[in-house]
């Protein structure tokens, strides 16, 4: 069944986020070496899985969107299809390139809001704590960016392919609102480890990042998820930047 291999596999994909903890004041250091580790031994293999997974399912049967495609106007510019190759890779670019920026700039005001709200949280409330203090030692080098870099966009299209690419499938009969609160929280559920406020953040996160794949989605998805993915790491790239710049 399509909903026990989705917690199977969720389980077995995410099992140490889902169940680590990182306690107060600990220090994750950075290596080049585990870092490339991470992406081909962990992230390649499990993307690998899902998207076999994926590729079985659309050969089976077709995976249909939430939100049937905007019937073409007369207008042959508006439709793909009449192109001719040149103006049909400009236009799924430009495509591309919005989704990737909406989802970018979504992402970074999700965080500054969530930061801004458990900062005045903090302060109301005398003694609580949302925020793990976790101290994240980023490269010296520019071969280590590169390799983190590498790792940020692995991770993020990896989280992509299986929480909005694969989730939106199989949970589908569900309803898109209800998909769109499973699979974000249990997107939110992997970062236990960050405290209340990771897991306010991934959730907005999700719910921000399954509403524009799907509203989005052009053909079999593929391109869409692409972008998404690829704003998925830049952002997870831009954090560690913020880390190492102090910001």
């Amino acid at each position: 069944m399509p909903i026990i291999e989705a917690i199977i596999l969720y389980f077995v994909l995410f099992f140490p986020s889902v169940f680590s903890s990182v306690e107060e004041g600990s220090v994750i250091a950075f290596s080049i070496n585990q870092e490339l580790s991470r992406v081909f031994i962990y992230n390649t293999p499990a993307l690998a899985l899902v998207w076999f997974l994926l590729l079985r399912k659309k050969e089976a049967a077709p995976v249909k969107p939430f939100f049937p495609p905007a019937a073409p106007r007369d207008s042959a510019t508006l439709n793909p299809a009449s192109l001719n190759p040149a103006a049909s890779f400009l236009f799924n670019a430009g495509n591309i390139l919005v989704t990737f920026t909406l989802a970018l700039l979504g992402l970074l005001l999700i965080n500054i809001g969530a930061s801004m709200a458990s900062d005045l949280a903090e302060r109301a409330m005398t003694g609580a704590r949302f925020e793990v203090a976790i101290d994240f030692q980023t490269p010296d080098t520019a071969m280590g960016w590169v390799v983190l870099c590498l790792s940020c966009l692995s991770a993020g299209y990896l989280e992509e392919s299986f929480f909005r690419f694969y989730l939106s499938d199989r949970l589908k009969k569900f309803g898109f609102y209800p998909a769109m609160l499973m699979s974000s929280v249990s997107f939110a559920y992997c970062h236990m480890y960050e405290g209340v406020f990771g897991v306010a953040n991934a959730l907005l996160a999700g719910l921000f990042l399954f509403f524009i794949f799907n509203k989005r989605k052009r053909g079999d998805g593929t391109q869409t998820l692409c972008a998404v993915a690829f704003a998925h790491g830049a952002y997870n790239a831009l954090v560690y930047a913020a880390i190492a710049l102090n910001l």
